[in-house]
């Protein structure tokens, strides 16, 4: 067994952003490095609820350039090493809808995230999306981030790796759904699977299998794990509550969840989905435990 290289991501916490702005890279990359994390995600969601005064646009909405500008500090000198996460509309909202089926609102997408890159003077390592309820299917998001990885690699002349993850009640939300578009993708566009993949939300996974048994949840939850392809692993969000760091304690085995990550051989980003620094930090600790003590059996 031979684990690939895990790299840890600075999380989208309190502290970053100010009234009417996302914040910016520089800000993020220093308290990054200062606490050892290899990676920043940063925010590409549409315009939210407390964002619709201030920009004049309504909730759910692209953004424009100009609320780009009006969003998002643009630092002078970024050092060449930063590498940074987008983490585009996760639907939360009713009106945030994920239209991977419509072509112009596809095109739409790609466009304001190219914008976002472009005003922040460096593109992102890594572009999160999320596969939206149907109409949306398996070839709509795979060609989807396809267009999306083509258009940053011809814009910006570099790859970036394109990561689905999963929602509870989207159309892939579990573990028989992962394997589903991974046997997909590499049927229909193998050249395309070094750069496409999951990033696995395991508490959301936990809470969407929960919703399907009422007894072994766990056992179901484990089952889940098992058929999600190794090799379409390429990242993984580590939290219970976004208030409070991760315990074994919790519903969620993780002991089982950590065996699956030590046994996938792709280099993987670990982002502590938590929203202070103090809770990332914790969370970031008991990634590296539990990353131990699944080695152990």
């Amino acid at each position: 067994m031979c684990m690939g290289e895990t790299w840890f991501v600075f999380p989208n916490v309190g502290g970053v952003n100010s009234k009417n702005c996302r914040g910016g890279l520089l800000n993020r990359w220093e308290k990054a490095k200062q606490y050892s994390f290899n990676f920043v995600e940063f925010p590409a969601n549409f315009v939210r609820k407390t964002e619709t005064e201030f920009l004049g646009l309504s909730v759910g909405e692209f953004l424009t350039k100009e609320a780009i500008n009006k969003l998002y500090l643009k630092d002078d000198k970024l050092p060449r090493d930063i590498r940074y996460i987008f983490h585009t509309e996760p639907a939360l909202a009713p009106k945030c809808y994920l239209k991977w089926y419509s072509e112009p609102w596809v095109n739409r997408f790609i466009e304001m995230n190219i914008d976002i890159a472009r005003h922040m003077g460096l593109p992102p390592s890594v572009i999160e999306i999320h596969p939206g309820k149907k109409p949306n299917t398996n070839q709509f998001i795979a060609e989807s981030a396809i267009k999306l990885f083509n258009n940053f690699k011809d814009e910006f002349k570099v790859k970036p790796t394109i990561l689905i993850e999963n929602r509870t009640g989207h159309v892939i939300s579990n573990g028989t759904q992962m394997k589903e578009f991974w046997e997909f993708l590499i049927q229909n566009y193998p050249l395309y699977q070094k750069y496409i993949g999951f990033v696995i939300d395991f508490r959301t996974m936990y809470t969407q299998v929960s919703k399907g048994y009422s007894n072994n949840i766990n056992s179901h939850f484990i089952n889940n794990i098992e058929m999600i392809p190794d090799e379409s692993i390429k990242g993984c969000h580590i939290h219970n509550l976004h208030t409070k760091a991760p315990t074994i304690r919790d519903d969620v085995p993780w002991l089982s969840v950590f065996n699956k990550i030590i046994n996938v051989k792709n280099d993987l980003i670990l982002n502590p989905e938590v929203f202070s620094l103090g809770l990332a930090l914790e969370t970031k600790k008991f990634c590296i435990y539990m990353i131990n003590e699944a080695k152990k059996i």
